[in-house]
C-alpha cells in the first residue's frame, strides 16, 4: 500500500498540504475500513462488497472526512464527494453518494453497533472478530478495549542504532538535545516524547553520520493496524531516506 501511495503522488503536481492530506485519507481509510464498512451497511440497500469499488472507496473518504478529521467541515466533505464522483465518470451515483453522506450526518455522525459485544468492539475499533475474540479470553473486556484504542493512535518513532557503526554511547552523545531514552524492550532502539513523526527525524539525521541509525515506526503502515497490533514492528527504512521524506508528515 505504501509503494502504490508513494508512486500515485509522485504522478501528479499538488501543494505538499494536498499530498499530506492524501496520505492520512488513504491510511485512514485503510485502517477503518471496518467501521467505514458498517456504516455503509446501515445506509446503503445494495451489500457493501456489491458497490462500485470506485464509489464504495469515495464513500469511505468522504465518511472518514465526517468522522474522524474535525478540521475539514462536513458540508465541505459531502460536497467533495459528490464533485469526486462525478469527476471519475459515476455521476449516475452522485445522488447516491450524497444520500449516504447526509444520512449519516442526518443521525449525527454514530456508528452502528450490534447489540453483541465482539461485534460492537470489531467495529468501535475497526478490528476483525477473530483478534477481538483472541484478546478477549486472554485478558478481559477493560484490557481489550484500551489495548485497541491505543493499537489506533499515530504510531510513535524509534531509532534503531547500527551496532557495527556507532557505540550507544556516541549515539546518545550526538543526540543528547532530543532527550533519547533507552527502549526497554527493543534491544538497541532508542525513543524520545519529542520524536512524533518523519520531520523531526529528517532533521535529526543532517546530524549523524551516514547509517549511524535508522528510523523506524513502531507499528507499520505497510499493514492493516491490527497486524500491527501483534507484530509491533516493521523492516527499518534507512534514516537518510526519512529525511527525504521529512515533509511529507
Amino acid at each position: 500500500s505504501n509503494l502504490l501511495l508513494d508512486h500515485a503522488l509522485h504522478q501528479v503536481e499538488m501543494e505538499q498540504k494536498e499530498k499530506n492530506l492524501c496520505t492520512v485519507l488513504f491510511y485512514g481509510v485503510l485502517t477503518r475500513r471496518i467501521t467505514l464498512d458498517a456504516i455503509l451497511k446501515k445506509y446503503s440497500k445494495k451489500p457493501v462488497a456489491k458497490l462500485d469499488p470506485t464509489v464504495r472507496n469515495i464513500l469511505h473518504v468522504g465518511l472518514y472526512q465526517l468522522l474522524y478529521l474535525d478540521h475539514i467541515p462536513d458540508r465541505a466533505a459531502v460536497d467533495e464527494s459528490v464533485k469526486l464522483t462525478k469527476q471519475c465518470r459515476k455521476a449516475s451515483a452522485s445522488g447516491f453518494v450524497n444520500a449516504v453522506l447526509r444520512s449519516f450526518l442526518r443521525d449525527e455522525k454514530q456508528i452502528p453497533l450490534p447489540k453483541q459485544k465482539k461485534q460492537a468492539i470489531s467495529i468501535q475499533y475497526a478490528a476483525p472478530l477473530w483478534l477481538v475474540d483472541l484478546l478477549l479470553k486472554q485478558y478481559g473486556e477493560t484490557e481489550t478495549i484500551a489495548f485497541l484504542e491505543n493499537a489506533l493512535q499515530p504510531a510513535p518513532l524509534t531509532i534503531r542504532r547500527n551496532p557495527l557503526l556507532a557505540t550507544e554511547e556516541q549515539l546518545l552523545e550526538a543526540l543528547q538535545e532530543h532527550q533519547i531514552q533507552k527502549h526497554p524492550l527493543v534491544p538497541d532502539a532508542y525513543f524520545s516524547g519529542i520524536i512524533r513523526h518523519f520531520k523531526r527525524a529528517g532533521f535529526m539525521c543532517r546530524m549523524l553520520p551516514r547509517r549511524f541509525a535508522v528510523g523506524q515506526l513502531e507499528q507499520s503502515r505497510k499493514k492493516p493496524y491490527w497486524m500491527s497490533v501483534l507484530l509491533r514492528a516493521e523492516k527499518p527504512v534507512p534514516l537518510q531516506s526519512i529525511c527525504r521524506e521529512q515533509d511529507r508528515f
